[in-house]
Parts: C-alpha cells; structure tokens; sequence
C-alpha cells in the first residue's frame, strides 16, 4: 500500500468540505428568488478561498511534515532555494542538536521550520515547482501536464489555469470579486467555472504528493506493522 502524507488526508477533507458547500450553492440555485441566487454565487466564491486555501495549508503542512524528519535536512536531496526556502548552518546545528531528545518534541527545529515557512509566499504560480525542486524532483508542471484531468474543458497550460485560480481567489478575498472599487456589479461566476478551479488544483495537489512528496514518504516513515 503506498503511503500518504498526513497533510494529504488533511487536504482531502478540506476539499470535501469545499464540495459541500458547492452542492448547497447548486441547491439554492434552483429557486428564482435574486437574494437566494446572489447568496448561492458568495457560497461559490467561498469556495474558490477554501480551494486556494486547501493547497497552501497543504504546503505548508507537508513541508512542516518532511522537514521534521532529520533524514532529509541531512539529505543530498534536499536543494536549498536562498529566496525560498534555506538553513543556515548554525539553523541546522540547532536542529540537530536535538536528536537525543527522549520526549522527541524537537522544539528548536519546530520553531525554525515555521519560521522558514511562514515566509514563503504560496500562492504564488511558480511556487510549488520552486518547492519541488527544493525536495529534489524538477520539471513539476511536465509532471502535472502529462497526467492533466480529460474533464477539464479549458486546454491551457495548467501552471497558466493555476495562476487565473489565485488571482480569481485574491480578487475575491480583497476586492469582493469587483475589478475595481468602482464597480458596482461583480465578476460572475457559475458552478461549472468552480468545478474546474476545484478539480485543477486537486490535481496539482495529487502531483506534488505522488511525485514530489511520496518517494521522501516511502523513506522516512516507519513500516506500518499492520500493512
């Protein structure tokens, strides 16, 4: 059986959540009245920030999850990007100097893993190839091309499809999905368009796991006796 990171399961429950409130923003759309048909578009544009948000909690937390494990912050493998993510060597001597921890609580290397990654800007389209290549796998979005879902109607580039699903977020969460404080009506949205944000970056995400994330996965995690 192969193994999943935590963070995974922990994404896959938010996006169920996201699901959730895309069937009830279907459901409300099946009445007339104009107040229940602009409440069910504020449910799909909650659900384009919980989307987003999903895949950067994801990051955030699987980067957490590896980075823990002093295996890899030893590793060859592990490829330091200076504006992105990187240890200093007294970062690392501090990390290690924890190893004999009996409680295994590793608080130094908890504080200077968040740290580092409370830095990192993650929404941002270029991001989870950046971190790919930090934990040694490059050329993500060929990666993400060759497997890309057949249900998707919209044929570009994904990393392109990725880029208009942040800034779709970001005009949502900062300008209330208006252009610009002028306006008075808002950019429409519609089921199909948040089904196709939902789905691109749930294969993203799947990527980043399967190829990125796994193979540290197989190697770090002890055998489940059980399996």
């Amino acid at each position: 059986m192969i193994k999943k990171s935590r963070a995974d399961n922990t994404f896959h429950s938010d996006l169920q959540r996201t699901k959730g409130i895309i069937s009830i923003s279907d459901h409300l759309q099946t009445n007339a009245t104009s107040i229940l048909s602009d409440t069910a578009d504020d449910l799909l544009r909650l659900a384009v920030v919980q989307t987003v948000g999903s895949i950067d909690s994801y990051f955030s937390n699987v980067l957490f999850e590896l980075l823990i494990d002093e295996s890899l912050l030893t590793s060859s493998q592990l490829t330091p990007d200076k504006s992105l993510l990187s240890f200093s060597i007294t970062d690392v001597s501090n990390m290690l100097s924890e190893k004999d921890d009996p409680l295994h609580l590793y608080l130094h290397r908890r504080r200077i893993i968040s740290e580092k990654i409370d830095r990192i800007p993650f929404q941002h389209p270029n991001t989870p190839a950046r971190l790919a290549k930090i934990l040694g796998y490059s050329h993500f979005w060929d990666y993400v091309e060759r497997g890309r879902p057949s249900t998707l109607s919209d044929s570009r580039e994904l990393k392109s499809q990725y880029k208009d699903i942040i800034d779709r977020r970001n005009q949502i969460a900062h300008s209330i999905d208006r252009f610009s404080s002028a306006d008075i009506s808002r950019d429409t949205i519609s089921s199909d368009t948040v089904r196709e944000y939902f789905t691109t970056v749930s294969h993203i995400q799947d990527c980043f796991e399967s190829a990125v994330v796994g193979p540290h996965i197989q190697k770090t995690r002890p055998k489940d006796p059980r399996s």
